[in-house]
């Protein structure tokens, strides 16, 4: 197997694990919120209301955020190529110009988003339900996912340098960090004092902040251990 091809195959893997986490962590928020209601009810036909409910403002919501991180995808997909093509070639400060510039347009793309999503979010939440009440509750949350639109500028365009680079197993901890350590507690704990869709969606900002310290963190390591290879060559 090539190189390009175990990059490749690499990056398909964390792709699919990635979107897992995603859906996990989105089913786990809006559950949690079902279930603090279903306590509180104890009626049945509430209840089955309540989980219709809540898979409605799931599938909306999933299908919104697909919609927003399709951009950022794309960046994330050609920016594991170009860099594994330089990195390939022995060009590793091209790779690491192509992460920036990378960063400062997907940004652009970012802010274009997330005010949509912040502003105009339950007009993009009525392309996919005609339900008034899930639209709302859609609304609510893609104004937290909008600022996260400006965030995911930077974090997958780090996924796609370091998949590019190869270093896919760390791609793989940080995103397992980001969702299970940081936005599934966070949303957990905040759906036990507030049922707001925008205060439980805070937790994926909150995670993709903390994911990209880590990129910077490694990216830094990273760039000190080749400087290291070069000195002892000379």
């Amino acid at each position: 197997m090539t190189n390009e091809n175990y990059t490749y195959s690499g990056w398909k893997m964390n792709g699919f694990l990635a979107l897992f986490m995603i859906l996990a962590m989105i089913a786990a928020a809006i559950a949690s919120i079902a279930m603090s209601v279903n306590l509180e009810g104890n009626v049945v036909p509430s209840t089955i209301a309540a989980v219709v409910g809540v898979l409605l403002i799931i599938s909306s919501i999933v299908v919104m955020c697909g919609f927003m991180m399709l951009v950022s995808s794309a960046y994330m997909q050609s920016m594991s190529a170009f860099v594994a093509q330089n990195i390939g070639a022995q060009k590793f400060d091209r790779a690491r110009r192509a992460l920036f510039c990378g960063i400062l347009s997907s940004l652009v793309v970012g802010v274009i988003m997330g005010f949509f999503s912040f502003f105009y979010g339950d007009l993009m939440a009525g392309i996919f339900s005609k339900d008034v009440a899930v639209t709302l509750a859609a609304a609510e949350y893609m104004k937290a996912y909008a600022i996260d639109c400006l965030f995911t500028s930077f974090l997958f365009c780090f996924i796609g340098y370091f998949n590019g680079c190869g270093n896919t197993v760390f791609v793989m901890i940080q995103g397992l960090i980001g969702a299970f350590g940081i936005r599934v507690p966070i949303s957990w704990l905040v759906s036990k004092y507030s049922s707001n869709l925008f205060y439980i969606g805070l937790a994926t900002p909150a995670s993709t902040v903390i994911q990209i310290i880590l990129c910077g963190a490694f990216l830094l390591i990273a760039i000190r251990i080749q400087k290291k290879k070069n000195e002892l060559r000379i």
